[in-house]
C-alpha cells in the first residue's frame, strides 16, 4: 500500500469516524484490501464494529433509537510521482432506526449515495422516510413513502449526526462533540 494511497483514505475516514464517534462508544472499523490491477490502489470500507446498527442514547422518551453507517470508497493513487491520489466513493449509508434491537428494527430515515454501483437502482443521493412513520392504525401505506427516493445533496457523517442530535434527541456521548462536527465540514 502506498503512503500517499494511506495518507489518503486516513484523510478521508477520520472525519467520517470523528463525527459518528460523537453520538457512539463502540469501534468503528476501516477495512482495506488492495484494488485488483491498480499498483497501490486501495478499496476500503468504513462500517460500525458492533454490528450493522448501534444504539444511541436518547433524551426523549422515544423508546430505543439505533444508528447504521457504512461506507465504500476506492484510493487510486497518481500516475506519476506527485500526482494527487483519488478518493471515489462507491456507497454511502447513513441510517436511524427504532425498535427492541432484537427482533424489531423499524426504518426512520436512511441517505443513500451509490454514485459507482451499477446494481444500484439510483445513483443519486437520497433520502428514505422509513416505515416507522406509517400509521399501523390506518392500516395503508400513504403513497408508499418508504419506498421513495428524495433527492438531497450528499450527506455528510457530521450532517447526519447534527441532524440526530438535534431534531431526535441522541445525546453526545464526548463533550467536544461540536467541535467534532466542525472538522466534519458542519458550522456550528
Amino acid at each position: 500500500m502506498s503512503h500517499s494511497a494511506h495518507a489518503a483514505l486516513s484523510a478521508y475516514t477520520t472525519p467520517i469516524i470523528r463525527a459518528i464517534k460523537t453520538i457512539i462508544r463502540s469501534h468503528v472499523i476501516v477495512s482495506i484490501n488492495p484494488v485488483p490491477d491498480v499498483p497501490g490502489g486501495l478499496d476500503a470500507g468504513l462500517h460500525l464494529a458492533a454490528g450493522p446498527y448501534v444504539e444511541v442514547k436518547t433524551d426523549r422518551s422515544r423508546g430505543h433509537l439505533w444508528i447504521g453507517c457504512r461506507q465504500s470508497v476506492q484510493v487510486i493513487p497518481g500516475n506519476h510521482a506527485g500526482d494527487p491520489v483519488a478518493v471515489s466513493i462507491s456507497s454511502v449509508t447513513y441510517q436511524l432506526l427504532a425498535g427492541d434491537g432484537r427482533t424489531r428494527f423499524d426504518e426512520i430515515v436512511a441517505y443513500h449515495w451509490t454514485p459507482n454501483d451499477p446494481t444500484a437502482k439510483r445513483s443519486w443521493p437520497h433520502l428514505h422516510i422509513g416505515s416507522a412513520f406509517i400509521d399501523p392504525a390506518a392500516r395503508r401505506e400513504p403513497l408508499a413513502l418508504h419506498k421513495a427516493h428524495f433527492l438531497t445533496g450528499p450527506a455528510s457523517a457530521a450532517g447526519f449526526v447534527r441532524m440526530v442530535i438535534e431534531e431526535f434527541g441522541v445525546q453526545p456521548v464526548v463533550a467536544d462533540w461540536q467541535e467534532r462536527l466542525v472538522e466534519g465540514g458542519i458550522s456550528s
